[in-house]
């Protein structure tokens, strides 16, 4: 008789195996922004920020693109930001493996934050497993790691990712 704690186990195993086949997004080779396909709205409005925004928050305005640990495709636009809370448009690719994962866009109020390194950004997607997002800008200011953490039963799975500015 299977436990909703071996459920829980082997689809663990399962995520961390496609995270593994893929390469994973640390360590591994960064995906080209130019080969990220995912659908965007027709009304991108990106806000230029306020000059007296610290360097490091100001250049999460703009957009942003990767692969979620090398297999799904993601891109961010940041529209408008300030000390508090950004306006943003998350749009995500179609993987191939999946039958039912297909591709679309969403905008998101996220709260901006001071990380004891870098300032990161984060919202939360309303759903049964309740995803928190977290982009935390690097010192670079023309990179960006993402962290996709969600909750499956005692279970915290993670993706990476590791974007790029494209424009």
């Amino acid at each position: 008789m299977k436990t909703k704690k071996s459920g829980l186990v082997v689809l663990v195993v399962v995520i961390l195996g496609i995270a593994g086949l893929s390469g994973g997004a640390v360590g591994g080779k960064i995906p080209l922004p130019n080969d990220t396909k995912a659908p965007l709205p027709n009304d991108i409005n990106i806000v230029t920020p306020p000059t007296d925004l610290p360097p490091e928050i100001r250049a999460f305005s703009g957009k942003w693109a990767g692969k979620w640990d090398h297999f799904r495709d993601a891109i961010l636009i940041v529209e408008r930001i300030n000390l508090n809370d950004a306006l943003i448009v998350y749009a995500w690719g179609k993987v191939p493996i999946w039958r039912r994962a297909g591709e679309g866009h969403r905008r998101f109020e996220a709260k901006v934050y001071f990380g004891p390194k870098q300032p990161f950004i984060e919202f939360e997607i309303k759903r049964v497993d309740q995803p928190v997002v977290t982009f935390e800008m690097q010192k670079d200011l023309n990179t960006i790691k993402g962290f996709w953490v969600w909750i499956v039963g005692d279970a915290r799975p993670i993706m990476r990712i590791i974007m790029k500015r494209i424009d």
